[in-house]
């Protein structure tokens, strides 16, 4: 019975990880994966033709190529855009615990594609106006929780929502707050 129970819970929980999924489409509105996946798409197609691959021969294929090349690096380009245009910044820890990027834009929290982060079993991300969270007893009064996290890997998007001007936080900050320990965090600034 105890078995059973299990695994209802288990395909419970996997039928919930699976209605999360986002398209590529959904993914491409993050400009760190943008870039990114623009970047090696175009990247990949190129070495089609650079290295002769038979398909290259095949007629018509090698414009193809080169359209969804060009296509690649549009969104790679329009990612860019993006991100000059908000505020971001690398995730640091006193221990390595995490590493990646944060991007704030137009009321919404982005990490990058290469977001990496060893969890505790409760990790929310807030937003605050403090430069550095261990300079205060965080969570400190400026500090919005926007949730937890949705994975410990990869790209993520938050909605920064009750706020005016999202452009006033300074600081992503990963927390658990039932340990009370700040994993790590990126000071958000517009790139020069």
């Amino acid at each position: 019975m105890k078995k059973l129970l299990l695994l209802s819970a288990i395909s419970l929980l996997l039928v919930g990880c699976a209605s999360k999924e986002q398209s590529l489409d959904d993914e491409l509105l993050n400009p760190l994966f943008a870039v990114q996946y623009g970047d090696a798409l175009a990247e990949n197609l190129a070495n089609l033709i650079i290295n002769k691959d038979p398909l290259v021969e095949e007629k018509g294929i090698e414009e193809k190529i080169q359209k969804e090349i060009a296509s690649a690096k549009v969104i790679s380009r329009v990612g860019k855009e993006r991100q000059n245009s908000g505020m971001w910044g690398n995730f640091v820890s006193e221990d390595d615990m995490v590493s990646g990027l944060a991007l704030s834009l137009e009321n919404t929290l982005y990490v990058s594609p290469d977001f990496d982060l060893r969890p505790l079993p409760q990790t929310h991300i807030y937003l605050t106006t403090v430069v550095d969270p261990r300079d205060v007893t965080f969570p400190d009064t400026s500090a919005l929780d926007l949730g937890p996290i949705h994975s410990s890997f990869g790209a993520q998007t938050y909605a920064i929502t009750g706020q005016n001007d999202a452009s006033t936080f300074r600081t992503a900050v990963l927390f658990d707050p039932g340990f009370k320990k700040i994993l790590g965090f990126a000071q958000l600034s517009k790139k020069e």
